[in-house]
């Protein structure tokens, strides 16, 4: 793997940072993502996608630049993508290029593959960062551009900010479950009342969970010493004593 430089892990602090900015703030947390990496590594297109496998059922979660939405593909176009099948059918986590994948249903030679290279203004060579499974099939970041593949280095850069949006995934769809479950009733005013931060509010979602403060960590991307300190918050805050005492306060209250 090529090696990277001190300005691409500032990159990934950069990005990081900014998404749990949109995402505290209500913002889509994805269309930086897309915006952001697309920069970092030249592409012309972004997007990431829910993929229905093994029916190839895409759905599109966020594109860039956005007039790519208004480009029609069907399920079939979707199952077969050799980098939708590579992650389909092998389940193989790891960011790959259009080269580096079998082309099993002759997708590169195929009038599909040439419409739609028409249709994305000629661009040729594709990148996948797979994300997470989810239910029914699974999730990734596609990136594309015209006529010259990634380089080592690009691609060295996604396989290394790969594991970090996974988590960023993970933590957004953690609140994502909490703002659904909780769009009524008395938990804003008792969030408001207590100054609970939506960092803090993450924490406790997942203490509810019944997640350890290593797991819990490890879902975040921060260290076990900054969970506790968000424990210690939010016990000095709910005005409780551990953190079995937080969670049901915290029941008790409408906030989880």
């Amino acid at each position: 793997m090529a090696a990277l430089s001190a300005r691409d892990y500032e990159r990934m602090l950069d990005l990081v940072m900014c998404a749990m900015v949109d995402i505290d703030e209500g913002r889509s947390a994805w269309q930086r993502v897309c915006v952001e990496l697309g920069g970092s590594v030249d592409a012309a297109l972004a997007g990431m996608f829910d993929i229905g496998w093994p029916e190839g059922v895409a759905r599109r979660r966020m594109v860039w630049p956005a007039w790519v939405d208004e480009v029609a593909m069907t399920n079939g176009d979707s199952a077969a993508h050799p980098l939708v099948r590579h992650f389909g059918l092998r389940r193989a986590w790891r960011t790959r290029t259009l080269r580096d994948v079998p082309d099993d249903c002759g997708w590169l030679t195929a009038p599909r593959y040439a419409a739609a290279r028409e249709q994305l203004g000629d661009v040729t060579e594709h990148v996948g960062v797979p994300l997470s499974v989810v239910r029914g099939g699974f999730r990734f970041v596609a990136l594309g551009r015209p006529d010259t593949n990634f380089t080592d280095h690009e691609q060295a850069y996604l396989s290394r900010v790969q594991p970090v949006l996974a988590r960023l995934d993970g933590h957004l769809e953690t609140v994502v479950r909490w703002r659904g479950a909780n769009g009524t009733g008395s938990a804003p005013s008792a969030l408001e009342e207590h100054r609970i931060t939506p960092r803090e509010l993450t924490v406790l979602a997942l203490f509810a969970d019944g997640l350890t403060i290593p797991a819990i960590g490890r879902r975040l991307g921060i260290s076990p010493r900054t969970v506790t300190k968000h424990q210690e918050n939010l016990q000095r805050k709910l005005r409780t004593r551990d953190r079995l005492t937080t969670v049901l306060r915290a029941q008790r209250l409408g906030i989880v």
